[in-house]
């Protein structure tokens, strides 16, 4: 697992920097769990997996018809932003674009 994490930080610590320009590798900020970087990325993922288990509910059952809630100007815009990525995907001709994308989304 820690073999993992790693190379996930290592990666995502390359591909944040844009290639013209210089990096300098910092170790300890690369492994942080907090802010922009790998493993904060990789723990959020891990962290929405275990509330989605242990919700124990069928969301293929549920439409946008089906179900009348309240939601949150934060969550409209994070609907918005996950309606995007497709385009995000098709659009962006460099890694880096991509990344900010899931900056922004994780924070």
């Amino acid at each position: 697992m820690y073999k993992i994490i790693g190379l996930g930080a290592l990666k995502y610590y390359m591909l944040k920097v844009d290639p013209k320009k210089q990096m300098l590798f910092n170790p300890e900020e690369s492994v942080d769990f907090n802010g922009n970087t790998g493993p904060f990325i990789q723990y959020t993922y891990a962290r929405i997996q275990s509330i989605l288990r242990k919700a124990d509910f069928d969301y293929t059952a549920v439409t946008l018809s089906t179900v009348e809630v309240s939601i949150l100007d934060k969550e409209k815009e994070l609907i918005k932003q996950v309606q995007q990525f497709p385009d995000v995907i098709q659009s962006a001709a460099e890694i880096t674009v991509r990344l900010w994308w899931l900056i922004i989304l994780t924070n």
